[in-house]
């Protein structure tokens, strides 16, 4: 993964499989829930590399944690976050609601 690439290819590819495969589509366990909380840990590195106290992600839906997920790693790359250390948040985040296969 190269954040420092516009528009990241691999980034690319995982959001347009999220898009694609709604989360509220999947079979096994709550993977909107587990997006989220990944949403919320990639805020509070952008908070922390800022010095900022974090915030909590809004509910908004379903149909924007697509959306969600790549405006926040954005943010967090452009808060300074140090791109391995983004690289493997998304990585975990994209297991653990079964976009691995990327």
């Amino acid at each position: 993964m190269n954040l420092r690439q516009r528009p990241d290819p691999h980034l690319t590819e995982l959001i347009r499989k999220l898009r694609a495969r709604p989360l509220s589509s999947r079979e096994y366990g709550d993977p909107s829930r587990t997006l989220r909380q990944g949403l919320n840990e990639l805020a509070s590195l952008a908070a922390s590399a800022r010095g900022v106290s974090p915030h909590v992600v809004p509910d908004i839906g379903h149909h924007a944690l697509a959306d969600q997920f790549a405006v926040l790693i954005q943010d967090a790359d452009d808060a300074g976050v140090p791109t391995e250390e983004l690289a493997q948040l998304v990585a975990r985040i994209s297991s653990s609601v079964g976009l691995s296969e990327l």
